[in-house]
């Protein structure tokens, strides 16, 4: 009985630990995934300001031509 009680306590505490272990692997993904959600949205305003100045710069040359 005793042994079997030590026995199933380990396995508990083996258990535990993996999902400890699975845990703290989850929490550094979602790090960066963060980190990469962050900078995508960085890159993206870049591209909008960027996009945004050359409509600009078309509409101004445009204007120049007569359009």
């Amino acid at each position: 009985m005793i042994l079997s009680w030590l026995s199933n306590n380990n396995r508990a505490d083996r258990t535990d630990k993996r999902i400890e272990a699975v845990a703290s692997r989850v929490e550094v993904v979602a790090a960066r995934v963060d980190a990469l959600a962050a900078q995508t949205h960085s890159d993206m305003l870049t591209l909008l300001r960027a996009m945004t100045d050359l409509h600009e710069r078309v509409a101004k040359v445009e204007t120049r031509q007569g359009r």
